[in-house]
């Protein structure tokens, strides 16, 4: 079998890396191009921490250099396959994983069969997505096999991982046969769910690098929906524990998708009803158990929810924060950066106009709070490929 292709071992090293570029797409495509086409899987991170030495000393080169340290780092960590027979092998075992650590906190998962195809089977060949659950009712519909389908042309380390578990939970779903659509809040618990087992017994980092970079700062609208119903789920753990989230998920097994169609109603009427939704939940009975496990995925909701998803700004804009000092002349930074007069004045627009995180006064820097924002993901810039 044909070794292990290099873009999707990128793509999947870029997903699951704490970057602060806002396209990851595009920056999966450039540096696929800067790497030697016969690259080894051995000398993977060492070819990106060379690329990343190779740039200059612009703004956007200082910050490429910075993220291909991080996914240098993380090609470290991942368990790079030799092909994609051994990747497949991989994902059985995360699949009879994440179904054991979902089957420990008291759902009930069905025998799911994985299959990896090169498009779906039915009325869905041809669409977008890179992974599909097709549960009973497909299968008695359309003439289809029920089960976990996953493209073999996106599988990659790390993302396909996530996906594999992300269906999982829509198979939890499908227990009782249901008339109701996919989609919706049960997207947003399903990615929690996927998270947690996926981090099971895999790097807690990894996990939920991978489940932010494909829900912070979409692009397309079907991914904004996607990210939407993530908050949703989040908004539903934070106030009622993870231990709520699982309490939803089995009652949805005992009486169908329906209630999550009524929970999601509530969430989204004009006068929300937060007693209705605990009545549903039947939150009395909500026993929480103390698991570390469960502590991480209610701190990871609460970022969801108070995460920044509009600072995206220009390379420049993000180093010259990084720079102003409160007392001093703000051109005697541009100099020093080098930045042009265009580029200087339109990323000093971008800091005081657009986002007013730094008050001048004249040319003299009376607040910045860029560098407050410069932690964690918070800032992500803006990509244009360089040659």
């Amino acid at each position: 079998m044909a070794p292990f292709p290099l873009q999707n071992l990128i793509y999947g090293a870029v997903m699951s890396s704490a970057v602060n570029c806002a396209d990851v797409e595009a920056m999966c495509t450039w540096l696929k191009r800067r790497l030697p086409v016969k690259v080894g899987r051995v000398q993977v991170a060492a070819e990106v921490e060379d690329v990343a030495a190779s740039l200059g000393e612009t703004p956007l080169e200082c910050l490429l250099a910075e993220d291909l340290r991080r996914i240098a780092q993380t090609i470290e960590l991942m368990t790079i396959p030799a092909d994609f027979e051994q990747l497949q092998e991989n994902l059985k075992t995360v699949h009879k994983t994440a179904r054991e650590a979902l089957e420990q906190v008291g759902l009930k998962v069905p025998e799911t069969r994985v299959f990896f195809v090169d498009d779906f089977p039915g009325p869905y060949k041809d669409g977008g997505f890179w992974a599909m659950s097709l549960d009973k009712k497909d299968a008695d519909d359309y003439g289809i096999n029920a089960g976990i389908y996953l493209k073999n042309r996106h599988l990659c380390p790390g993302v396909t991982e996530f996906l594999l578990c992300h269906e999982l939970g829509h198979a939890a779903f499908s227990l009782l046969p249901s008339a109701e659509l996919v989609r919706g809040l049960e997207e947003g618990l399903c990615d929690l769910l996927g998270l947690y087992a996926c981090s099971y017994d895999r790097s807690w980092d990894l996990a939920t690098n991978v489940l932010l970079n494909i829900r912070l700062f979409p692009e397309a609208t079907i991914d904004k929906v996607y990210f939407d119903h993530l908050r949703q789920a989040s908004a539903l753990c934070n106030h009622f524990g993870f231990a709520g989230i699982l309490e939803l998920s089995r009652k949805v097994q005992k009486e169908s998708r329906r209630i999550l169609y009524l929970v999601e109603d509530e969430m989204i009427s004009a006068n929300v009803n937060l007693s209705s939704v605990q009545a549903i939940l039947r939150v009395d009975n909500i026993q929480p158990f103390q698991s570390s496990k469960w502590a991480d995925m209610e701190r990871f909701c609460f970022r969801i929810l108070s995460h920044p998803d509009s600072y995206v700004l220009s390379p420049e804009a993000v180093y010259l924060g990084r720079q102003l000092r409160v007392g001093e002349n703000v051109r005697t930074s541009a100099k020093e950066l080098g930045l042009s007069p265009m580029l200087f004045r339109s990323a000093l627009k971008e800091l005081t106009d657009e986002f007013y995180l730094v008050i001048l006064e004249k040319d003299i820097v009376l607040s910045n709070e860029a560098p407050r924002y410069l932690t964690g993901l918070a800032f992500r810039y803006k990509f244009k490929a360089i040659r």
